[in-house]
């Protein structure tokens, strides 16, 4: 009786391994609605079998789409007047930290049109997520002109838009959490020059009430995206 008890005690979850899993779970992009979803039927016995090396995950996708958003009507604006500070925004709320890209004078407006947020599962290669959304294995300059072909360009007209909707408590797909919060990514067209690239990507993210935002070419986005980016199609 007494060693039962024993074997019993050591197979307890203890309040600092329950700790240490939520931080698991988080560093791996999961959410409150994942956890909720995970712990109903049989899906907790399922994935002790795959722990235990007795069974495999079949990955259907690599993105799930979150949620779609309807974009409302908007003017043409000069690049330099999106995303910049005005009588409503304090200091600081934009800040652009890489503008190596170079986008045309202006921006195209906003028609009334859905815009289709995606939510990255897993940390992979970031052009194998395009893979992925784009149901295509080629390289990355055949990618680029699918999502010029296919209307997955945004305009900052767009996405200031959507910034200024979640500032107001609105779910457009921008995570506003405190502290640290996922990359969201947006592909932004380049004004025509020599260098043949017809995109740039913008990197989106809000920390501490601030917007913060870069724009790379997808050429040379060699770092690995983070499992609970959003990618807005």
């Amino acid at each position: 009786m007494h060693n039962e008890r024993e074997v019993a005690m050591k197979n307890d979850i203890s309040f600092e391994q329950a700790a240490e899993f939520v931080r698991f779970f988080k560093n791996s992009g999961w959410t409150a609605e994942d956890l909720k979803a995970a712990s109903k039927g049989d899906f907790a016995k399922k994935a002790r079998l795959v722990v235990l090396g007795v069974a495999d995950i079949v990955v259907r996708t690599l993105c799930k789409l979150l949620k779609t958003v309807r974009i409302h009507p908007a003017s043409d604006k000069m690049t330099t007047d999106c995303l910049v500070q005005s009588d409503k925004v304090r200091p600081g709320h934009y800040v652009c930290q890489n503008a190596s890209c170079s986008l045309p004078q202006r921006q195209k407006g906003a028609e009334s049109s859905e815009i289709a947020v995606y939510r990255l599962l897993q940390d992979l290669p970031f052009e194998t997520v395009l893979q992925d959304l784009l149901k295509c294995k080629r390289g990355i300059e055949d990618l680029e002109k699918l999502i010029v072909s296919r209307g997955h360009i945004k305009s900052l007209v767009v996405i200031e838009q959507l910034v200024v909707r979640a500032d107001a408590k609105e779910d457009v797909g921008l995570d506003t959490g405190i502290g640290e919060t996922p990359f969201s990514y947006f592909f932004v067209q380049n004004e025509e020059s020599a260098s043949g690239e017809p995109l740039s990507v913008m990197s989106l993210f809000h920390r501490h009430g601030d917007w913060y935002y870069s724009y790379s070419s997808p050429r040379r986005m060699y770092d690995v995206l983070k499992a609970g980016s959003r990618i807005f199609m």
